[in-house]
């Protein structure tokens, strides 16, 4: 006849089930706290796992760029070195003091005197500032131009002027041939009082190659281009240019 089993029986099998059961949780790893008390026992430090640190510029190193901004002082354009350049080469055109420095209002010497030499310019952009500085200069330029080619147009005159002395002293004081070197159809005038001037008629002549010039034609007078202007034989002027001819 089996035995009956009492309550300290039933606790001993459900101590041995429990313990069981724990151990085959402990085998297969799903009681990872059971090591810790274990190796707490033992006495073995257990690792308790961290937060890795952040990582920033105090704890790897890098430098932290800060950029700062510069308040820049807005630059006066009548300060501008390229403005007083330009300034004072118009006041060394105009002949006045040069210092950079127009003057801030039309009486100014500049100004005055940029008016003087520019008036058309200076009705449509008046006293000289940095805003139109660059079309005075253009003026300049343009001007300048112009008077190099009437400078060089009135030396080429002198020249001609001088040259054609030359040969006429050359004629009278060492009875030198003036001829030319090819033949020319010329154009003949007559003088019109009117006008004050020396008119085409219409009509031309031939002045022939190594043909003495003089005493053939008169010499009367040199025109402002430094041409002769020489009177024919029959009585009517020529304007010639004395660089055609030379003394044999």
């Amino acid at each position: 006849m089996a035995k009956k089993l009492n309550s300290a029986d039933y606790l001993l099998f459900g101590t041995i089930a429990v313990g069981g059961l724990g151990y085959y949780l402990y085998s297969k790893g799903k009681l990872p706290f059971v090591d810790k008390v274990i190796s707490k026992i033992k006495g073995e430090d257990v690792e308790t796992p961290s937060t890795p640190p952040i990582a920033n510029s105090q704890t790897t190193g890098t430098p932290v760029v800060q950029k700062t901004v510069n308040a820049k002082t807005p630059v006066d354009p009548f300060k501008e070195p390229a403005y007083i350049d330009k300034v004072k080469r118009l006041q060394v055109y105009l002949g006045v003091g040069v210092d950079g420095n127009a003057g801030s209002s039309d009486t100014s010497q500049t100004n005055q005197a940029l008016k003087k030499k520019f008036d058309k310019l200076y009705i449509v952009e008046g006293r000289l500032r940095p805003t139109n500085v660059d079309k005075y200069i253009k003026a300049l330029n343009d001007k300048s131009a112009q008077e190099i080619s009437v400078q060089k147009s009135q030396d080429a005159s002198k020249q001609r002027k001088a040259f054609g002395e030359k040969l006429k002293n050359l004629y009278s004081k060492d009875k030198s041939r003036i001829v030319r070197s090819s033949d020319i159809k010329i154009q003949t005038r007559f003088f019109d009082k009117a006008r004050n001037s020396y008119t085409v008629d219409g009509n031309q002549l031939t002045i022939y190659k190594n043909d003495p010039l003089f005493p053939k034609f008169s010499y009367v007078a040199y025109d402002s281009n430094g041409y002769w202007i020489l009177k024919t034989p029959s009585g009517k002027f020529v304007i010639t240019n004395p660089n055609e001819y030379v003394a044999k």
